[in-house]
């Protein structure tokens, strides 16, 4: 996240998990989970090229349940279904083609693209998870992941191997976060990426690109003004140098996300993990990023 990460690696287990509850007819395929509606679905993505490992996403766009006698979300319900269909609109030009998607654009080099496989909109009741407002919501912290489990215990997909991208109301004090399938410290779960609704208004993608990198394993390189625990001692970056001023890096794994250009290194990283989402895309050829890591 942006000022905050913390990752680990443990796809394969989810996906075997996935698996298995498709085969036992536990989750059916193209099928929202509980709570959630479908605002559309797309084909499997084809077409990339063989060395490219298409990604899909899940996008969750939530919303807090009316109380009863209520309409709707604030603003009634049809001010609730045009502002998932706007955040939907935006979020398709971010996963379009190469040539017309910018977080696509971001990742190309990286040999990995992303497609929208599902969007659906899901509502949510605040006192069904701790720390979840109306219209807010307490940022996730490598001092306490039990919420960002259990929202992702709940309505991660499980009829496809894939990104669950959530767009939240608000998400205090950070922009989104982004966590592999296994955390750090005591709260392994499932892995997912939040981004908060301003992101959309804003029209930022590199916030959205970033918090990807964060899925795919990918740390900061550089230590933020903050930081994801209330002992420095655990710090993630601790150690690290201190990041440029905004705008000053150029690159997407800043810890302000300020740049798009990611380093060979990180490229090679993220697409091996990439890889293990797209296991029938030319498993025998293993393709990746052109570009040439440093010798040491």
């Amino acid at each position: 996240m942006r000022l905050r990460s913390g990752l680990m690696l443990g796809f394969l287990a989810s996906w075997a998990i996935g698996l298995f509850l498709t085969a036992s007819g536990w989750a059916q395929f193209n099928r929202p989970r509980s709570g959630c509606t479908s605002l559309r679905t797309w084909e499997p993505k084809l077409g990339f090229g063989d060395e490219v490992r298409a990604l899909p996403v899940i996008l969750h766009i939530m919303v807090p349940e009316p109380a009863a006698g209520a309409s709707g979300p604030s603003g009634g319900a049809s001010a609730g279904e045009d502002q998932s269909l706007k955040t939907l609109k935006w979020f398709e030009e971010l996963f379009g083609e190469p040539q017309n998607g910018t977080v696509n654009q971001t990742w190309l080099p990286a040999s990995i693209q992303f497609y929208v496989f599902r969007a659906e909109r899901c509502l949510y009741l605040p006192t069904a998870f701790r720390d979840l407002g109306g219209d807010r919501i307490r940022r996730p912290t490598m001092d306490d992941l039990s919420t960002f489990r259990d929202v992702n215990d709940r309505y991660n997909a499980r009829d496809v191997l894939g990104v669950d991208l959530y767009v939240w109301p608000r998400i205090d004090g950070i922009s989104g976060f982004g966590a592999a399938a296994l955390t750090r410290g005591q709260f392994p779960g499932p892995g997912a990426v939040w981004t908060h609704q301003l992101v959309v208004e804003n029209r930022d993608f590199t916030l959205v690109a970033h918090e990807l990198g964060h899925f795919l394993g990918l740390e900061h390189f550089c230590k933020g003004p903050g930081s994801t625990t209330a002992d420095p001692q655990k710090d993630p970056d601790k150690g690290k140098v201190d990041c440029p001023k905004f705008g000053k890096s150029g690159r997407l794994m800043s810890a302000l996300a300020d740049g798009t250009e990611l380093k060979c290194p990180e490229m090679q990283q993220a697409y091996a993990v990439a890889r293990i989402f797209a296991p029938s895309q030319r498993p025998e050829k293993r393709g990746g990023p052109a570009c040439q890591a440093p010798t040491r």
